[in-house]
């Protein structure tokens, strides 16, 4: 199994409005990109920091795989994207070290979104961290 480096950081927020304003505006980070998901429950905002992008998002369907953030709380790191030439294979190779995905509706096959497919592993399958696997172009 090879993998690529890190494409993004995911950061849940309580606010993508507030932290749209202090990506951009108070670190002066250059907006990418803007995604509303409905297939997960998100809004999404990718900013460029070098080489990597952090993708803010904020919940808004308390159907979405991906876990709330806790009572109180304004933000949590939540996953980290790393690419992969093959997101089938590789979850394969996971699989079989007993890593699950998170179901996103797709059953054992990728989400695409975008037109690059990917995966998300279980976190309490994969030492406690949701990594994404995104296979850029795949879908």
């Amino acid at each position: 199994m090879e993998l690529g480096g890190v494409d993004h950081i995911g950061v849940v927020v309580d606010d993508l409005d507030e932290a749209k304003g202090f990506l951009g505006e108070t670190l002066g980070l250059s907006l990418e990109r803007e995604a509303e998901m409905e297939a997960l429950g998100l809004k999404a905002a990718f900013y460029r920091c070098g080489p990597v992008m952090i993708e803010a998002v904020e919940l808004v369907s308390p159907d979405s795989p991906f876990r709330p953030l806790a009572d109180g709380a304004k933000a949590r790191i939540d996953h980290i994207a790393v690419e992969v030439d093959d997101a089938r294979a590789v979850m394969g190779e996971l699989r079989g070290s007993g890593v699950e995905s998170l179901d996103v509706g797709a059953g054992d096959d990728p989400l695409e979104i975008g037109g690059n497919l990917s995966y998300w592993t279980a976190p309490d399958t994969s030492d406690g961290v949701t990594y994404q696997l995104i296979q850029k172009g795949g879908g």
